[in-house]
């Protein structure tokens, strides 16, 4: 018991003769130990337990929190990074007089698994803009979740698809929640990168002509772009806009390819080009001289053909027979087409 004792000693000898002496001993108080906790449950790795040292007649301390860690602090805060039950010891001196006390609380600490995944898409870089991600994640001690896809969309089902509505970078993020609701947030930034891949635009002066045929195909231009075009006869250009005589007459399906310089590649067609052949035809004339009323037979020495025809007898008529007969009324030399 702590005080203060007076202890005291008596010799005596022979002839009756004693002495006294005597001295004080002290007995100082031992500290007590004694602490409590803000709670006793929580997540791994998410939740603070605040400590309180609630021990007498000490100045130091140590902690043993029973996850392999200590602390030496008056009233410490601690972070379980593995999920279980834990017994917590505290131990408190006095220096001062070398005295010390130890409590231990089995059991006292429990803490719940935090769910986990490892998130995985089909593939993270394209140049699609309407590639269809397939997302999936491996859970542990998740019940419940959420997928936000960096857009301002989310999913709740457990492997969904998705289409970005344009091209950039996403962040992806998988939120967590377990029976004991524990969360865990996972985080991809940058995780799918839709790359630039826009599709050409094709301006044409035209698409149908006769024998030998211009035609002028332009798309826009950008930096570091190759640019191939198939002109459909074994021609290819090199260069955004092309201008091209067509020598000989029919179908020219025209396809362009356009590689950028961020490995992304387009290929767009156009037309089909159509080159018509020109007329070739001949023609005679039966009485071509005489006197007026003058009637002058026309005849085309070939087949009418796909053709339309437009004479001129040069007296200010026309005709659009395939064989016409003219009779010129007025005297005079005319120029006839």
């Amino acid at each position: 018991m702590p005080g203060v004792y007076t202890v005291s000693l008596t010799a005596s000898n022979a002839n009756g003769l004693t002495s006294t002496t005597s001295a004080q001993i002290t007995v100082n108080p031992k500290p007590v130990a004694n602490f409590s906790v803000s709670l006793n449950t929580g997540c791994q790795g998410a939740q603070v337990f605040d400590f309180q040292n609630q021990s007498t007649l000490f100045d130091s301390c140590v902690w043993d929190f029973g996850d392999g860690t200590t602390s030496n602090l008056l009233n410490p805060q601690h972070i379980y990074n593995i999920p279980g039950t834990f017994n917590v010891t505290l131990v408190v001196y006095n220096i001062q007089y070398g005295c010390s006390d130890i409590l231990v609380k089995s059991g006292f600490i429990t803490v719940n698994p935090s769910p986990s995944a490892i998130v995985s898409v089909n593939d993270s870089v394209t140049c699609d803009p309407l590639f269809n991600f397939q997302f999936s994640a491996q859970m542990q001690n998740a019940n419940a979740w959420t997928w936000n896809f960096g857009d301002g969309t989310s999913s709740t089902q457990l492997n969904p698809s998705h289409t970005y509505p344009d091209t950039g970078y996403y962040h992806v993020s998988l939120i967590l929640t377990s029976v004991n609701g524990c969360e865990d947030t996972i985080l991809k930034n940058n995780y799918i990168h839709i790359k630039w891949n826009p599709i050409p635009i094709i301006s044409s002066s035209g698409d149908s002509g006769c024998e030998p045929y211009y035609v002028s195909l332009i798309t826009n231009y950008y930096s570091g772009a190759n640019y191939t075009w198939n002109l459909g006869n074994g021609v290819v250009k090199n260069s955004s806009a092309v201008y091209y005589t067509y020598p000989d007459s029919g179908i020219y399906p025209v396809l362009l390819n356009v590689t950028y310089n961020n490995g992304c590649a387009q290929t767009q067609t156009a037309g089909p080009i159509v080159v018509f052949p020109r007329p070739s035809f001949t023609y005679s004339l039966a009485n071509g001289m005489g006197c007026a009323p003058l009637p002058v037979q026309f005849t085309i020495s070939t087949t009418s053909g796909p053709y339309t025809w437009n004479w001129d007898f040069g007296d200010g008529q026309t005709s659009n027979q395939f064989n016409p007969l003219h009779i010129y009324t007025q005297m005079g030399i005319s120029q006839y087409t």
